[in-house]
């Protein structure tokens, strides 16, 4: 009767060591969460992971995003689109899934096209991409507008 204790023990061992390796193995599968996609499925799962644009071509990728806009949202503010308005301190552009994102400019913010630019070339119907810091409220502050050539969605 004394190898009760101990063949308890053992059993907990066991019992614990399965759930953490059980546990261990449910944790990995969550970081690589892009292994084993299909291409086909590529597109959902990168827009459940922060990425936005709709189809396939155009967005901030390419490759992946949609259209003429799209935004990155896990690392801040990547914000891609056509500017529907402009003001003195912001621009308003669109995006491919017809939401619509304000910019705030300031006199650090840098405008870059394939030559030299400045906020005189934020024109309406202008294609940019804006990286920066969100605002709480979903605008984002410019250090960088870029202007980018116009694209034709098909």
């Amino acid at each position: 009767m004394k190898s009760q204790p101990y063949l308890m023990i053992i059993i907990v061992a066991v019992v614990v060591g399965a759930v953490a390796f059980f546990g261990g193995l449910k944790y990995q599968e969550s970081k690589d969460s892009l292994a084993g996609i299909s291409p086909q499925d590529l597109p959902q799962k990168l827009q459940s992971l922060g990425f936005s644009g709709g189809g396939t071509g155009g967005g901030v990728f390419r490759t992946v995003g949609g259209g003429t806009g799209g935004t990155f949202r896990r690392g801040g503010g990547l914000t891609a689109g056509r500017i529907i308005s402009k003001d003195s301190q912001s621009i308003t552009i669109k995006m491919n899934d017809g939401s619509t994102k304000i910019i705030y400019l300031s006199s650090s913010t840098a405008v870059t096209a394939t030559t030299a630019a400045t906020t005189d070339d934020l024109k309406v119907g202008t294609e940019v991409t804006a990286t920066g810091t969100p605002n709480s409220d979903g605008s984002i502050a410019a250090q960088t507008v870029q202007i980018r050539p116009t694209t034709t969605t098909q």
